[in-house]
């Protein structure tokens, strides 16, 4: 263990002070406890001397050496915080673990030290479990036992006093309190019963709504199964069924390896905005830096402006850059997209801070703590921004139009060679649409789970 001693520390946050003039020392072995209101300064003084927080004056001593300009991972100082800063996607063993991984220790002396900790805090039967399988005293011992792992030169620890009491004594019910009770239980049944009222209307209203949006597909795909020359009817049956429409698109087209190009298209820019989007919503959400609020202003004004006042300079770049006719020609203009920026944005802001700062004092970088921490809990907003950007791709016309020389490059170009000045065979066009909407809709089949998870809910509990 090592002697901490603080020399006239001090923070304010503007015009605030937080900590004023804060000296002592705290010798090798000492334990202290610092009590006092919530505001009054405990956490912001714990904070400067774990290197979370930068004072603005005084120094920090660790066995006699100046550590107020270290960084938080090269102090060897470990913090049980408030919220316990559990990374949820890892087990109780990777959690605690997770510190050690970065020292770079061997797998057996990792193992030893985790069941060592494990068992004098009687959590060693949890180390499979996910910290949302614990109680919230098990949650504690857990955040408890990553800072012990370690061996640090010192501990610090944040949290309420009402977090540490584990019995709660009620007062003996009176005649009175029952009979409130009765009254209050009345009173439900009369609101739940008028909360189920509307919950059926409610519900009533989405199927209409459901069918509204699910009818143009249904039509697209009835009017596809009617025979050519009964491609018009109004029927909502379409019987007899026929896969003629089918089959005439199969030879009139190369469909097969249309869909495939625009497939590949599609995965590569999504892949790429979202790639982009990661490490540019990091950057405007976690680090403080001159321009970021004129970057992010420019940002949500490139949003703003229309595709066509881009068009032309895009083509002319992808022209002098050899890339007309090709994949990358459709990709490269549109590597960064705003709104994949804006979105990871928001999600970034709502990721919780503490497990940030854990990661600091776990000894990870910030290049890692995104790669470790942050993306692993980030699955549900990664996977429906994907899903978005994958679909914008897909529905693209005009500009796959432009770059790309071959009529039969993309499915958007094929869809569109049923219409002809000649006539449209609405049957050939509504087949090659229905087979167009097929990937999309397998891919978010089996991704919706993700897409709801992140439009209900932003960052973690």
């Amino acid at each position: 263990m090592g002697t901490i001693q603080l020399r006239g520390i001090g923070r304010s946050f503007k015009s605030t002070a937080a900590v004023r003039d804060i000296t002592l020392t705290v010798e090798d072995g000492d334990f202290l406890v610092l009590l006092g209101p919530s505001g009054c300064g405990k956490t912001t003084l714990l904070r400067m001397i774990a290197g979370l927080l930068e004072p603005s004056s005084g120094r920090i001593l660790l066995d006699g050496d100046d550590i107020t300009e270290v960084p938080s991972k090269k102090r060897d100082l470990a913090m049980v915080f408030q919220s316990y800063a559990l990374y949820p996607h890892l087990s109780v063993r990777k959690n605690l673990a997770f510190p050690l991984r970065v020292q770079k220790l061997g797998t057996e002396e990792v193992e030893r030290r985790v069941r060592e900790v494990a068992e004098s805090l009687e959590i060693d039967q949890y180390l499979e479990r996910k910290p949302k399988e614990l109680s919230g005293g098990q949650r504690q011992r857990v955040a408890v036992g990553r800072a012990l792992v370690r061996n640090p030169k010192a501990f610090l620890m944040t949290t309420e006093r009402s977090a540490m009491a584990f019995v709660t004594v009620a007062p003996p019910a009176s005649v009175a309190g029952s009979a409130n009770r009765v009254q209050s239980t009345t009173e439900d049944l009369a609101v739940g019963s008028r909360r189920r009222g509307g919950e059926i209307v409610g519900h009533v209203i989405l199927v209409l709504l459901a069918a509204f949006s699910i009818f143009p597909v249904y039509w697209m795909f009835a009017t596809a199964l009617r025979a050519p020359e009964n491609a018009l009817d109004q029927t909502l049956l379409p019987w007899p069924l026929s896969i003629e429409n089918f089959a005439y698109v199969w030879d009139a087209i190369p469909i097969g390896s249309m869909l495939l190009n625009t497939f590949a298209m599609s995965l590569v820019l999504a892949l790429t905005q979202l790639l982009i989007a990661v490490l540019a919503a990091y950057g405007f959400a976690v680090w403080d830096f001159v321009g970021k609020k004129v970057l992010m202003f420019l940002f949500i004004g490139s949003w703003l402006v229309p595709f066509q006042v881009t068009m032309i300079p895009n083509y002319v770049l992808v022209s002098q850059l050899g890339l007309l006719g090709t994949i990358g020609g459709i990709v490269v203009p549109q590597l960064a997209g705003a709104f994949a920026v804006l979105l990871m944005v928001q999600h970034m802001r709502a990721f919780p801070r503490e497990l940030l700062e854990a990661s600091q004092l776990d000894g990870r970088s910030s290049w890692s703590t995104l790669w470790a921490v942050v993306v692993p809990n980030m699955k549900p907003a990664l996977a429906a921004l994907g899903i978005m950007a994958f679909i914008s791709a897909w529905n693209e016309y005009l500009w796959p139009a432009l770059v790309m020389r071959q009529g039969d490059a993309l499915i958007q170009v094929g869809v569109r060679s049923f219409l002809t000045a000649e006539g449209d065979n609405w049957g050939a066009t509504m087949a090659a649409a229905g087979l167009t909407c097929v990937p999309v809709l397998l891919i978010y089949i089996f991704l919706q789970r993700y897409v709801v998870d992140a439009f209900v809910r932003s960052g973690l509990k």
